[in-house]
This record gives structure tokens, sequence and C-alpha cells, in this order.
């Protein structure tokens, strides 16, 4: 009879079992339902989900040929003029990933830039006859100098660093008009920006928090520009100087 009871009581203890684990994946389903998008359209230059929600992402510090990105200083105002934008007609948030560099890769970076400096100088003297070099490549080499010495010293470390914006509207034409106002105050900083075309569901996916960024977001940074720009301080004081984070 023990024997009998207790197959019947683990019978019931298995089916109790499943039946919960049916329950707990049904709860999830129904959750995934409710708050995962029904439509999600990608458009060149932004995508629209469940037909009224328009959503644009910009990657600010994206290098080119004419500009760094960067520039040497960042403005510590930046983020408290990008938290200043509001309207009804939108909403903005900003992702900023970070990917330390190794001291080998760091040191073997800034090694290759030196060199492309010292040949690109070289370049410059052969092409007039009295071996002149704009001082533009004494201040570049003085830089990488100053970079060295602060991971020599172990004052700083380098990254790999994305920083994601993300418009959000109900209307086209309110991702057209915080792109506007977003882009002028970057590039009253001195920040280059890139809208990110063919690539926007993509990029969108990288700014939410997903341990995943494509590398055409991704900017070669040191900790002083990667201190100002990471959201650890308080939204209602102004960031220092030389941001929360130094050093290591």
């Amino acid at each position: 009879m023990n024997i009998i009871s207790g197959i019947l009581s683990e019978t019931r203890h298995r089916i109790r079992r499943g039946k919960e684990a049916i329950e707990i994946e049904d709860y999830w389903s129904e959750i995934s339902r409710k708050i995962a998008p029904s439509s999600i359209q990608e458009y060149p230059d932004h995508i629209l989900i469940d037909d009224h929600t328009y959503i644009q992402c910009i990657i600010a510090g994206v290098p080119s040929f004419e500009a760094k990105g960067y520039p040497k200083r960042i403005d510590p105002s930046l983020l408290d003029r990008l938290l200043d934008i509001s309207s009804e007609n939108y909403t903005i948030t900003y992702t900023i990933g970070l990917e330390p560099i190794s001291l080998t890769e760091t040191t073997s970076m800034l090694n290759t830039a030196e060199f492309n400096n010292f040949t690109n100088t070289q370049a410059a003297r052969e092409q007039n006859n009295v071996g002149f070099a704009s001082s533009t490549h004494s201040l570049i080499h003085q830089d990488i100098a100053d970079r060295m010495k602060t991971i020599y010293d172990q004052d700083s470390n380098m990254f790999y660093g994305a920083f994601i914006i993300t418009i959000w509207s109900n209307t086209r034409e309110g991702i057209i008009e915080a792109n506007s106002i977003i882009t002028g105050i970057l590039a009253s900083k001195l920040i280059d920006c890139e809208v990110p075309y063919y690539r926007m569901l993509e990029t969108y996916m990288a700014g939410q928090p997903y341990p995943s960024l494509p590398d055409y977001t991704k900017t070669d940074m040191f900790t002083d520009h990667a201190s100002l720009l990471i959201p650890t301080r308080n939204p209602n004081s102004h960031t220092s100087d030389h941001g929360l984070i130094r050093g290591k």
C-alpha cells in the first residue's frame, strides 16, 4: 500500500509540476505579446513601429576623412544640453557603450599613429624645395606622445566607445525637428555625427540593453572622453571638467 501511495503521490507531483511549467510558459508568452510590437517597418533613415511610432538613431563621434569625430576636449555641458531637449512632439534617449582596449593593443595603435604621422611629415617635406612641413604634424606628434605618457603612467585607458542617440516621435516631422536640434548641438561642441542609413534597425537594437555593438558604431576614446559621456552622475548637477571617472 505504501509503495502504491508513493507512486500515486509522485504521479500527482509530476502532473502539478507540468501544469506549473505550462502556466509559466503561458504567462511569459502573454507578456511578450503585450510588450513586443506587432509590426516593425524599416526605412533608409528611420523605423516605424506599430504604424504610429517613428524612430531614428544618430551615431555621435564617428570620424571621417576630414574630421576626428570628437574634439580633443569634450565640453562638460554636452549631456546637459542633450538632456535639456524636451518637446511634446518627441522623446530622446541615448546609449553609451564602452569596450576596454588592452594595453598591448592600445600601445600598438598609438605606435601606428605615430609612425603614420612621421611618414606624413616626411611626405610633406618632400613636396617642396626647402623641406617645409606644417606645424600641424608637430602638434599631432605631441598629442600622441602625451597620450602615450598617460597610458604608460597608467593614468588613462583606451576604449572602443559607441554613442547612440535615439529619437522617438508619433510623427515624421517630430524626428526631423529633433534631428535638427541634436545635430546642431553636436556641431556646436565640435562632435561629428551621422545617421546610419539602411542600418537603422540594427543601430536601434544596439542602443537597447543588449551586449552587442556593431563595429560601425564604435570609435576610439580615452578615459577623459569616456568619463564625460557615461551617465554616472546626478542628473540634477553638472558634470565636472574631468567627469566622475578618472584613471582606470
